[in-house]
């Protein structure tokens, strides 16, 4: 969790948490409309992209 996530999703009225293609991993905190924009506007698909090209597996967790 990135530090002062508390805050971040009180400021916002949230507690999604989404990590961006090219953040490396790092989570940030967003309403429920900037998810809607997230998942639909290809940017969910970009980061599943990013781990699929590290190896990354579901079935290992």
């Amino acid at each position: 969790m990135p530090l002062f996530w508390k805050q971040a999703a009180n400021e916002k009225g949230c507690a999604i948490f989404v990590c961006r293609p090219g953040s490396g991993g790092l989570l940030e905190a967003i309403n429920q409309d900037e998810y809607i924009e997230y998942t639909e506007g290809g940017e969910y698909d970009e980061r599943l992209q990013e781990l699929e090209e590290i190896g990354w597996d579901d079935d290992t967790i």
